[in-house]
């Protein structure tokens, strides 16, 4: 499992993970006996990948782990990215994932959600609650909100109860053409308040109540959502769903699926608790519903045909009836003899008389349409007191077999065989009872082999030759099985022995595995930049200190969270996750009984105040250290140091110890002052736009505020306003701003922002709030180069220049200009060309590729390697830009042969240019794959250029030891005809490739 200091990013950020290597074993949990290797980032939709060596290392109680960190480059892909480990033998583990986004931070943050936390049952009104909060704490005073909300048909489901059906009955619903039946999306839902206005109170609450809620007669769900605007600039929407049930109750059916005409079918009415606990003493009652669709064909004009389906209902009458047992259920059997599709309705009834129904359907065949008969397997259930159980509780199943006395082998089973017992079983009592033990979570399987001997005669005057001896045995063999015993012909033994295997699945408590994991912080309230001072402790499940626990611990910004919960903390769910059936049972019992059929064992499956500098420094993560080693008493201090943003941010601690204990604790701090300002400035404008420049300025104290704000802004004059500021509340300031043209050319292509606050009331506390705000800025033409001139200056030298016709504005100075550089010599200095390079404004590949290399600059060849495989195809060739989803594949063979040439003759000069392995490979696959004519690419040309870029390809090859002799039979040696560029690769190819045909005369 890969946890990760956060799982929502903008690209350029860093993602922070930590990865736990563990190996399920019957016991729980184990070490591997070998480590993937190799860390693998891949994004889901394109198949781009990233990969990195993994450096494991065993922590202090014995567990194994390892660390990573990757920047996601500038110009990665939005989207969904899936973190694996690849280890021998190309097997490799998903333990993650991430998301890379464009998003803006939330400054507000909330609930909605009805006054009533019980069960809504059969409400005809509803109240709701709306709060809306400070990430950074306190209410939204006064913020204006709409609140709508529909109702829509709700699916029933439960993963204690997988093979029960919860669904409606059809009735008398008529058959599409097709044959489905199936409700359309408008009759399945119904908006029921549609953006009604609320104003929320001081402290930030409002109340509204919805009334004429639809009835329905099954469960329904009422979609809740609360729009407002945030401070941030953005429209903001609280949703939540609610429940809404006819009747106190649930009901459940189970059936076979199909049977034989006058056979008995078994099925099993089910009644539970809202929650999904068993409900006892319920009354229950099962109809059955005889279904026929009839279908007749028209034909209609033209000679197309048409279909009709006519749907029949008869009512078969009361199957069954009782009350549900402690576990729910009511166990009924029942004789249908009418053929075909029969639904089975049950009904169950609450104690005030409201009622709940659900349908399943069984289907009976007329006798003798099939070859085999309804009872031909040999399974029987297996049915646990409850699904639940923790470790030292006594689990009790109830094998429902057809025997009267049976030997049993009781399995626990899970990876292999946990444990076994043969027990005996008698009918007037069938239970099996196992004692629930620490390693069996988070669950196990029990699996049941109930053995019947051979029936024997016993004649009366048996009692004379061994009933004396054993009296109670000789009785209840003469009452039993002298009266079942059929003496064997010679076509049928009825008397021969009989089995029946049967499996059942619990759950088991994970307390075992559990440390508990508390964090706390030595305040609740910090201001900006301060340090808080956080005590990780954590407890054994005995209670015990965690001696030498290693935590990861995390303090990230809550409005990230807002946005997407972190569930990669949740490290014990994500260890002790539902594990599958790995034992695969046979016996000889079929050769020796002699059964026709045996049945298949189930396999289940597997399995988001007063005075401060400039707040400037406002990144989502705070801190991220995974390796905090806890002390023998099992606690550590850890300084968390607080940025400038005003928010709060959450501590996590996610502690692992030894092979098999894992916990998560967290704790939540804010950083706050008396007077704040939050920005809602757009993050991009083009030069020459108009837009709302929007800051909101919130009081936080318990006296109103009279607030003097003024911006400064680059090449902006805008002038100060003041707002009064009731106490507790927020007011907006905005100037209307016009993107100045200018900045869009500029290197840094921002508009720097200084916002500055204070509260001017005269003996009022004083307080002052600064912020430092960027926004992008881009030229809505950007600047081309028109024409460039490279002249021998020995004397007067005139050359003449003008505008060009469509050059911009149209009236005024244009934009644009001139450059011009003397230097004494081509070769000397090139002050010029270095100018030139560190100023190009442009970002291809090649084009950063060249800067890098033309300035010899390492560094920033280093952020272009970072950034390499956005830029390859899926077949290895690069492009100037990073191919987005969809496009195919584009990418330039003579760029990918630049970049192999170029790299190779820069790291000759410094090693740091030298492309790394796992970016050169693909780019020299796909190369070879180009020149053997298994891919092609095509690009306009003046004449016919595929030899001559092939030449370049298999030159840049040579380089790496790529290239062979056989590679040039496509091409035809003709070097007086190539362009110099051409002629330069062939002889380098020459003098690299010592197997070209005829090499030596060629060179010579």
């Amino acid at each position: 499992h890969t946890i990760f200091a956060r799982t929502l990013l903008r690209a350029g950020e860093t993602v922070s993970m930590k990865h736990i290597a563990r190996t399920e074993t019957r016991t729980g949990f184990g070490v591997p006996a070998t480590l993937p290797g190799t860390l693998v980032v891949t994004h889901i939709g394109s198949g781009q990948q990233f990969t990195q060596p993994l450096a494991w290392r065993k922590t202090a109680s014995g567990g194994q782990s390892a660390e990573s960190e990757f920047k996601v480059p500038p110009a990665a892909k939005l989207g969904q990215y899936q973190v694996e480990l690849k280890g021998a033998a190309e097997r490799t583990v998903v333990s993650g994932g991430f998301r890379v986004e464009e998003f803006r931070l939330p400054v507000l943050e909330g609930r909605i959600a009805p006054v009533d936390k019980k069960p809504l049952v059969d409400a005809q009104a509803v109240p709701l609650d709306v709060q809306v909060n400070y990430v950074s704490g306190g209410g939204a005073a006064g913020l204006p909100v709409r609140v709508s909300a529909l109702v829509r048909a709700r699916p029933v489901s439960f993963a204690d109860y997988e093979e029960f059906s919860f669904q409606t009955p059809r009735g008398a619903k008529e058959a599409r053409a097709d044959g489905e039946e199936e409700a359309t999306a408008s009759q399945d839902q119904r908006v029921i308040a549609d953006k009604l206005p609320l104003t929320l109170d001081r402290n930030g609450a409002g109340k509204l109540t919805l009334p004429e809620i639809p009835a329905g007669r099954q469960p329904q769900e009422m979609l809740l959502e609360a729009s407002y605007a945030d401070p941030n600039g953005e429209v903001q929407t609280l949703r939540s769903v609610t429940p809404l049930y006819p009747a106190g109750v649930l009901a459940g059916i189970k059936t076979e699926g199909w049977v034989s005409a006058g056979q008995k079918v078994r099925f099993q009415a089910l009644a539970l608790q809202l929650d999904g606990k068993a409900a006892e003493g319920v009354p229950l009652e099962v109809r059955a519903m005889a279904r026929t669709v009839t279908t007749s064909r028209k034909r209609m004009v033209g000679g197309f045909y048409t279909y009709d389906n006519k749907t029949e209902l008869k009512d078969l009458g009361e199957v069954c009836k009782g009350k549900s047992d402690a576990r729910g259920l009511l166990l009924c059997e029942a004789k249908l003899g009418e053929p075909g599709e029969i639904e089975l309705v049950v009904t169950a009834t609450d104690a005030q008389g409201k009622s709940i129904q659900a349908a399943g359907s069984v289907f009976v065949t007329r006798q003798g349409e099939l070859w085999f008969g309804g009872q031909d397997h040999d399974r029987i259930d297996v049915l646990p007191e409850k699904k639940s159980y923790q470790p030292g509780e006594t689990a009790r199943f109830q094998v429902r077999m057809p025997f009267r006395f049976a030997t049993a082998l009781v399995a626990v089973e899970r990876e292999g065989i946990v444990e076994t017992q043969v027990v005996q079983l008698n009918g007037e009592d069938p239970t099996v009872s196992l004692k629930i033990k620490e390693g069996w979570g988070p669950n196990v399987y029990v699996s049941v082999l109930a053995l019947r001997g051979r029936l024997r005669e016993v004649p009366w005057y048996s009692l004379f030759t061994w009933g004396y001896k054993a009296p109670r045995e000789w009785w209840t063999a003469f009452w039993y099985e002298g009266r079942e015993y059929v003496a064997p012909t010679a076509l049928v033994d009825l008397s021969k022995p009989a089995y029946r295997l049967g499996l059942a699945e619990i759950r088991v408590g994970t307390k075992a595995h559990e440390l508990a994991v508390s964090v706390k912080a030595d305040k609740e309230s910090y201001p900006v930049r301060g340090q808080a001072r956080v005590t990780i402790r954590a407890t054994l499940p005995d209670g015990k200190p965690a001696a030498n626990a290693e935590v990861a611990l995390a303090a990230v910004d809550q409005a990230l969270l807002e946005l997407m919960p972190n569930s990669s903390w949740k490290l014990l769910e994500a260890m002790l996750q539902r594990r599958a059936l790995g034992v695969e049972t046979s016996t000889a019992q079929m050769d020796i009984i002699g059964r026709r059929h045996y049945g298949r064992k189930a396999v289940p499956a597997g399995g988001g105040g007063g005075k401060s500098p400039t707040r400037e420094l406002l990144d989502t993560l705070l801190l991220w250290n995974p390796r905090v080693v806890l002390d023998a008493t099992g606690q550590a201090v850890v300084t968390v140091p607080l940025n400038d943003a005003l928010t709060s941010f959450r501590i996590v601690a996610v502690a692992d110890a030894g092979t098999s204990l894992f916990g998560t604790g967290q704790a939540t701090i804010r950083a706050t002052q008396d007077l704040q300002i939050i920005s809602g400035l757009p993050p991009l404008v083009r030069e020459g736009d108009v837009f709302r420049a929007q800051l909101t300025l919130r009081n936080t104290t318990a006296k109103p505020m009279k607030v003097e704000v003024a911006p400064r802004a680059t090449l902006l004059t805008l002038a100060p306003q003041s707002l009064d500021i009731p106490a507790g509340e927020a007011r907006e300031a905005a100037w209307m701003v016009t993107a100045p043209a200018q900045l869009g050319t500029t290197r840094a292509e921002a508009i720097l922002w200084e916002i500055e606050a204070k509260d001017t009331v005269a003996g009022g506390s004083g307080a002052r709030d600064a912020l430092k705000a960027s926004q992008r800025i881009i030229p809505a033409v950007p600047l081309t180069v028109q024409q460039a001139t490279l002249v021998q200056v020995d004397g007067p030298f005139t050359l003449g220049v003008e505008a060009p016709a469509d050059s911009l504005p149209a009236e005024g100075p244009k934009r644009g200009g001139l450059k011009m550089a003397l230097q004494p010599r081509l070769a000397e200095g090139l002050p010029g060309v270095r100018d030139w390079f560190a100023n190009y404004p442009f970002a291809c590949l090649e084009q950063k590729t060249s800067k890098a290399v033309g300035l010899r600059d390492a560094k920033l060849w280093q952020t272009v390697v970072g950034q390499l495989p956005t830029y390859l195809d899926s077949d290895g060739l690069a492009s100037y830009f990073p191919p987005r989803e969809g496009e195919g594949n584009r990418g330039s063979d003579t760029l990918t042969a630049y970049l192999l040439a170029a790299t190779h003759e820069a790291s000759a000069l410094n090693p740091a240019f030298a492309l790394p392995d796992d970016a050169r490979a693909p780019m020299e696959r796909g190369l070879v794959a180009f020149i053997e004519g298994r891919i092609q690419r095509s690009a306009w040309s003046p004449r016919q250029d595929l030899e001559v870029r092939k030449l370049a390809a298999i030159e840049a090859l040579s380089r790496y030891g790529r290239a062979q002799g056989r590679m040039l039979g496509s091409i035809t040696i003709a070097p007086n005809q190539w362009p110099t560029h051409a002629v330069i690769d062939w002889l380098n190819i020459l003098k690299r490739v010592a197997d070209v045909p005829q090499r030596e005369q060629r060179l010579a």
